[in-house]
């Protein structure tokens, strides 16, 4: 609701991801989410080496100064569920609304209560293990429930990349993401060529590719 009211209104968005393959995957995903319905959205990936793992003070930093005014939302993929410090700073800059989508466990001593939404399976204990990946694709799919605008199979292929690479269980929900999404049709109707570029510079086959090649 909050994404779709902010893609009503054109705000401005940025993205907060980590640096690994689910991080990253999982920001590509909602910064096509974005350009489907028009949106400004610009993505901070900190770097390993100069600013350290998740939202921490230098991160938080160097995503501030990248602005000279605040987005409207910003949206932490694969981090945030324990940083409520840096959630409140980033709400001081001024940015009115912070979704958290994450699969990191979650400590209550240090669990983020300023967002305005957290997407995390470890909120319910029924929930199965899924990464951040697998967490954006069925926020997607939820998008698509609201609005009818978005086709959630042009991300199939990055959620089953990032729930490969995150070393996911390959059971249930990751099992069919990852069968359906290393498949050629998911694989064509990806709306960018940085995948199946990557995949033709590995001399892979589009139509037999394993969870070893990924």
């Amino acid at each position: 609701d909050l994404f779709c009211k902010c893609a009503l209104n054109k705000d401005r968005v940025a993205i907060f991801g980590d640096y690994d393959c689910d991080g990253i995957t999982s920001s590509a995903m909602l910064k096509t989410l974005c350009s489907v319905f028009n949106l400004r959205c610009d993505v901070f990936i900190p770097s390993r080496f100069d600013h350290g793992y998740g939202l921490n003070p230098k991160s938080v930093d160097a995503f501030i100064k990248s602005f000279s005014t605040p987005p409207k939302l910003l949206i932490c993929a694969d981090c945030g569920s324990n940083s409520e410090e840096e959630i409140l700073k980033f709400k001081e800059f001024g940015i009115e609304h912070i979704i958290i989508i994450d699969h990191h466990i979650i400590d209550e001593n240090k669990k983020s209560k300023s967002m305005d939404a957290l997407v995390n399976w470890h909120l319910n204990e029924d929930s199965k293990e899924m990464c951040t990946t697998g967490e954006c694709f069925q926020f997607i799919r939820g998008i698509r429930y609201l609005t009818k605008k978005v086709d959630p199979i042009q991300f199939l292929a990055y959620a089953a990349l990032g729930t490969l690479a995150d070393i996911s269980p390959i059971q249930g929900d990751n099992r069919i993401i990852v069968k359906n999404g290393l498949s050629r049709e998911a694989l064509n109707r990806m709306p960018y060529c940085g995948l199946t570029s990557l995949i033709e510079r590995a001399n892979l086959d589009v139509d037999s590719i394993t969870q070893k090649d990924i």
